[in-house]
């Protein structure tokens, strides 16, 4: 049972992909559905194709951005077609019982959920660019189809896109079924910087995005800054050293850890997937918590001793 279970988990991150495209036809535009939103989907030239990255074989996604805005992340799902025949469900069973060594109880399960896949971009596409070999998923996962055809077992269902209007992210979904849009009341700054403690603690990238990582409070700030390159990275690793970031330094070649004299400690990560840089820093500890910590450690040694 926990084998089957184990199975859907790792079902639920399977990357397929295939030959698909987003066959966009003007004169299916409903106008009134698209006052809803200021993106239409008509404006972003996608397809699922086969092709090779880093010597392997993967479906990809590709598109254009046709809008007027900039998309900074984009996202598709794939449902399970209404009349797909049960010689390719089969077909395609087959397949995911390979790939994940699943047992017949956990291909029970598996067959019980409708046959969906998944593909996003979290590069940043400016007006009239196009990004190219982005991966497509199995249902929501992280494993990738080398076989780009099983796409064709279903059909687009759902669409988001992140775009930047009047300095502002926000956030669009298109409905494949009900050809409806849906804008996110909620939207957040295309350029977000502290204004607390580590508002001069560390230098601030030049980039279209930054976007606070959850945290901004005294005792740490993460961001992520999109749209970089490794020289981006490099030189951005620079200005730390030269802020005084080189004691007790670990550097590689796409991430860098130090502190400095007061005792800040920051933490640079570089993802070549997305042109993304993860930034971290993290405040001294003080006295007290010092000391909070030493007591935590103390009375976890006292319940070891007594186990």
């Amino acid at each position: 049972m926990k084998r089957g279970i184990k199975c859907i988990i790792l079902i639920c991150m399977i990357a397929i992909i295939g030959g698909c495209s987003s066959n966009n036809k003007k004169n299916n535009t409903n106008s009134d559905l698209e006052k809803q939103s200021k993106i239409n989907i008509e404006d972003i030239d996608w397809k699922v194709r086969q092709g090779i990255v880093d010597g392997d074989r993967y479906a990809l996604l590709d598109y254009t951005n046709n809008t007027p805005y900039t998309i900074t992340h984009f996202e598709l799902t794939f449902e399970e077609k209404d009349d797909l025949k049960e010689e390719d469900k089969e077909k395609f069973y087959k397949h995911i019982k390979d790939v994940v060594n699943a047992d017949d109880e956990g291909m029970e399960e598996i067959k019980n959920k409708k046959i969906e896949f998944y593909a996003k971009s979290n590069r940043i596409v400016n007006k009239n660019k196009t990004v190219k070999n982005q991966r497509v998923y199995y249902y929501s996962g992280i494993y990738y189809l080398q076989d780009a055809s099983y796409i064709n077992l279903a059909d687009p269902s759902t669409a988001t896109i992140e775009y930047i209007s009047n300095d502002k992210i926000h956030t669009a979904y298109y409905d494949y079924k009900s050809k409806e849009y849906t804008e996110d009341e909620k939207t957040e700054k295309a350029i977000y910087w502290t204004q607390g403690i580590f508002k001069d603690k560390l230098p601030k990238p030049k980039a279209q995005v930054i976007k606070k990582d959850y945290i901004d409070n005294k005792k740490s700030f993460s961001f992520v800054a999109c749209g970089l390159t490794k020289d981006d990275y490099d030189s951005y690793v620079d200005k730390c050293k030269k802020m005084g970031y080189t004691v007790d330094a670990d550097n590689f070649d796409d991430s860098y850890y130090a502190k400095n004299s007061e005792g800040y400690k920051i933490d640079i990560r570089y993802d070549a997937d997305d042109f993304e840089l993860n930034v971290s820093i993290s405040a001294p500890r003080t006295n007290n918590e010092n000391q909070n910590t030493t007591d935590t450690t103390d009375d976890d040694q006292e319940i070891d001793e007594e186990d």
